[in-house]
Order: C-alpha cells, then structure tokens, then sequence
C-alpha cells in the first residue's frame, strides 16, 4: 500500500499558514453475514 501524496507544498512564504481541517470519516460495521464469511486468522508463534 503506497503512502499518500502531499496535498499541498510547503515553503518558505507558507509555513507560519494554518492547516485546512481534514474531513472526519465515516465507519461502518459489516454486517453479521459479512463477517461470518471472513477467515479468522491467528498469527504463528
């Protein structure tokens, strides 16, 4: 999975700016038959 891209430069005339607020995500629980297919793995010791 690759790291996201910067969404803006910073510099020298633009440091002392504030941030824009980034927007809040949602979550959603999968349903029960959703995780009833999933395969639980455990990790080897």
């Amino acid at each position: 999975m690759a790291k996201r891209n910067a969404e803006k430069e910073l510099t020298d005339r633009n440091w002392d700016q504030e941030d824009e607020a980034e927007e809040v995500g949602t979550f959603s629980m999968a349903s029960e038959e959703v995780l009833k297919n999933r395969a639980i793995k455990k990790a080897k010791r």
